[in-house]
């Protein structure tokens, strides 16, 4: 094997493409054509150039995990801060306190989220990070 003829041009392709985070797998097959070191280069990075400029692209979101716990009067009002804020429920559940739920929110909208529900319960509702599982 030729060094630098598959390592490099996936690598530029990549960096050309301003990506962040992402794998290229090329995988080549032979077909009895021996293509050198440069048609090698040539056939690892404009395939991978290709596949990237083609692919569709997502922004990755640095989101947290949070529970939230408040009376059972507020479930409604709480349910539409969620859609306001980008918050899933991952979980929900009812005790003799009130409403309990498990969230997953983008990290930027946490605050706002757990001003609103502040205010909106005069202090009484709470929201805390369970864990961070990242972006």
């Amino acid at each position: 094997m030729t060094g630098g003829t598959a390592g490099r041009p996936i690598l530029a392709a990549i960096d050309n493409q301003g990506f962040d985070r992402v794998m290229v797998v090329v995988t080549r097959w032979y077909g009895g054509i021996n293509l050198g070191a440069g048609g090698l280069a040539r056939a690892y990075g404009g395939s991978a150039a290709e596949c990237l400029r083609t692919a569709e692209r997502h922004e990755l979101l640095a989101t947290v995990d949070a529970r939230l716990t408040c009376d059972f009067s507020l479930a409604n009002s709480v349910h539409s801060l969620l859609q306001s804020h980008s918050a899933s429920k991952l979980a929900e559940s009812f005790d003799e306190q009130g409403l309990r739920l498990r969230l997953r929110l983008p990290a930027s909208m946490f605050d706002g989220l757990a001003q609103r529900l502040r205010d909106l319960s005069r202090g009484a509702a709470t929201l805390e990070v369970i864990e961070a599982p990242g972006a």
